[in-house]
């Protein structure tokens, strides 16, 4: 069995904004998110790669000031510099967003992990980049009211639609940009008094409240965008294009491998080369399954049957690598659901006699009439396997499990077995010293959806 780690952990993206360094996949597919917009019921809106200067506080822990960031916990950022950042922080590294309020959040060095502090104020206008493609949907309407504004107080004399809440970004005429809703007066909701963030005199007005996309009451994620498709957390959703699909990552890490699932696609070309552009490594694989219908007349009357799923395991392990995918279905769309770099880890010698199988979420209802309704949903791969491993290196291997039991990584019980590829977590482990050099380890595998 063999274990991938990609470049970052995935929540839910694996890829980077900076890793991306290029993609012909278009990303507009809805309006972006606007605070001064008319959202009803079921509205679509997205947010991809916002970026702004920010300022970063010499303290423990650091904080970054962002105003109405909405970028939700464990958001991938990369901070660039006209200067120096502050000590502690390192430029185009990923640190991911930890106590995040309506202005200001924390960095960590993983997912969950302890805010990170820094030691001086740097030099310069420091800029973040969030990874944030993510397409959401609206759960209730935009409020507007009639209401001014005397200091801090605002005062809702009439409602039109919609209902405020803390946190509501609020726009009309003569209202600051950015102000928002910081706490109840008099008002839960409609008539009565709010307290808002900036102080303001504005006379009675319309005044439109939106709570950001991250407000879970209001908003629900409900997709990546469309580039982003192939590097989220999710295998079945997938990035699309007409004819063929090229993008090129860079991962700041060592990638020795590549996993493509769900693809369909009738050929993968994959292009390696180093920081000087020289190229290590370039190889095209066939999208079409040839241990399919082996006779005569299998192989000309019975259907093509593309493989869904493309596991590289022989990239050169060079440093700051350049990976080019180009995937070509001519005169068809080409899909793909998971792009994943990996740098891999064997897991001892998969035994024969693993399961494998799946989870599947679609809904099967039948009514009083008897009438059948298929409603497909998504699946997971399930797989259980055992492995042979060397006891000297037992521990090591539990602790490295153990370190990933939250975290999606790719798991490869035997090399070519498609059906045997996970990109998930596994859900339970189990060892058995058998003997003085050897010992088995079960695992039972899920993927990702």
């Amino acid at each position: 069995m063999i274990l991938g780690r990609p470049p970052i952990q995935p929540k839910p993206f694996l890829i980077s904004d900076g890793m991306l360094f290029s993609s012909n996949v278009s990303e507009s597919e809805e309006s972006a998110y606007s605070s001064t917009a008319d959202y009803i019921i079921d509205d679509r809106a997205q947010i991809a790669s916002p970026s702004t200067t920010v300022t970063i506080s010499n303290a423990t822990p650091a904080v970054v000031t962002w105003a109405n960031h909405m970028l939700p916990a464990n958001t991938p950022i990369e901070l660039t510099t006209s200067g120096a950042l502050p000590a502690g922080l390192t430029a185009s590294t990923v640190y991911y967003v930890v106590n995040a309020k309506q202005n200001t959040f924390n960095l960590a060095s993983k997912p969950g992990g302890s805010a990170l502090s820094t030691s001086d104020a740097g030099s310069g206008t420091h800029t973040a980049t969030a990874t944030r493609h993510d397409i959401y949907q609206a759960k209730i309407a935009t409020a507007s009211v009639t209401a001014s504004i005397s200091g801090t107080t605002m005062t809702v004399t009439a409602v039109a639609a919609g209902s405020l809440a803390v946190g509501h970004i609020l726009s009309g005429s003569g209202v600051t940009a950015g102000t928002y809703i910081t706490a109840l007066g008099t008002g839960t909701g409609a008539d009565g008094t709010y307290t808002v963030s900036v102080s303001q005199t504005v006379g009675s007005t319309t005044i439109k409240g939106n709570a950001p996309v991250t407000n879970s009451t209001y908003w629900g994620r409900a997709d990546s965008t469309n580039k982003f498709r192939m590097f989220d957390s999710s295998v079945s959703s997938q990035s699309s294009r007409a004819d063929s699909m090229e993008v090129e990552i860079r991962p700041d890490k060592l990638t020795d491998a590549l996993l493509l699932a769900n693809i369909d696609t009738s050929s993968s070309r994959v292009v390696v080369k180093d920081a000087s552009d020289v190229t290590h490594y370039d190889k095209t694989y066939s999208g079409v399954e040839t241990g399919v219908g082996l006779s005569f007349y299998g192989w000309c009357f019975e259907p093509i049957i593309k493989k869904k799923d493309l596991y590289i395991d022989d990239l050169p392990n060079i440093a700051s690598p350049r990976i080019t995918i180009t995937l070509t279905n001519t005169g068809v769309t080409v899909f793909c659901g998971s792009c994943v770099p990996v740098l891999t880890r064997r897991i001892g010698t998969t035994q024969r006699g693993l399961k494998t199988g799946l989870i599947d979420y679609s809904r099967k209802e039948v009514d009083e009439y008897g009438n059948n309704q298929l409603v497909q949903g998504r699946y997971s791969r399930r797989v259980s396997l055992t492995s042979y491993i060397e006891n000297s290196v037992l521990d090591a291997t539990l602790d490295l499990l153990i370190s990933f039991r939250t975290t999606a990584v790719v798991y490869v019980g035997i090399n070519g077995q498609a059906s045997t590829y996970i990109f998930g977590w596994f859900n339970d482990v189990n060892t058995e010293i058998t003997y003085p050099d050897q010992s088995l380890i079960s695992i039972d595998l899920e993927s990702l959806t």
